[in-house]
């Protein structure tokens, strides 16, 4: 939403329209201490362009697409929560590091005890309620609208070039023989 946002509002179909047809995937990431404190490493939330995706763009449904990024593992996806699982099994990261990161932090602990990830010290009740808003940093929100999500929940980048993705991520070719279907240039308005 925050693409379309960018545009005025008597064009925003249009542009929903173009960017559901233009968009071949998103990847964001969020970086992680390494469990040995000497570097970081990578979450990633992947979304590929289907069918599904491009309908819930076109259609302004993009609260949905976290549904659709958990069901379409066969297709490539991947929840950040996923990653971060992945990340913690491995020994990369702490549990503890991770939860931190995490958006959703119940579906981080139901993937823990769904793939038998340990993780000591997050047991806590504490750790799993929400804090409340503390006097000094009050949250702001217009009337009749949700108060923004927390830092840890935004991840550092939309669409990483730079970054490394999982080993075992390919994106879908153009069908022209000219590599992944990434056309980032659609996103920037025309001046």
């Amino acid at each position: 939403d925050r693409v379309i946002d960018v545009f005025p509002a008597h064009q925003q179909d249009q542009i929903r329209t173009q960017l559901s047809e233009s968009i071949r995937g998103v990847v964001a990431q969020t970086l992680l201490r390494e469990a040995g404190g000497k570097g970081r490493a990578a979450a990633v939330e992947v979304l590929v362009s289907t069918p599904a995706v491009r309908n819930l763009i076109r259609e302004g449904k993009t609260f949905q697409l976290p549904s659709v990024i958990q069901t379409g593992v066969k297709e490539g996806m991947q929840t950040l929560e996923a990653s971060l699982v992945g990340l913690v099994a491995s020994g990369r990261v702490t549990a503890a590091e991770a939860f931190s990161k995490a958006p959703d932090k119940e579906a981080l602990m139901k993937l823990f005890e769904e793939q038998g990830v340990e993780t000591p010290g997050l047991e806590e009740p504490s750790l799993l309620a929400p804090a409340a808003p503390s006097a000094a940093a009050p949250v702001v929100s217009a009337p009749g609208m949700a108060p923004p999500p927390p830092p840890a929940a935004q991840p550092a980048a939309v669409a990483s070039l730079g970054g490394v993705p999982p080993d075992d991520f390919k994106l879908p070719e153009d069908g022209n023989g000219g590599g992944p279907a990434i056309n980032f240039g659609a996103f920037s308005p025309k001046q």
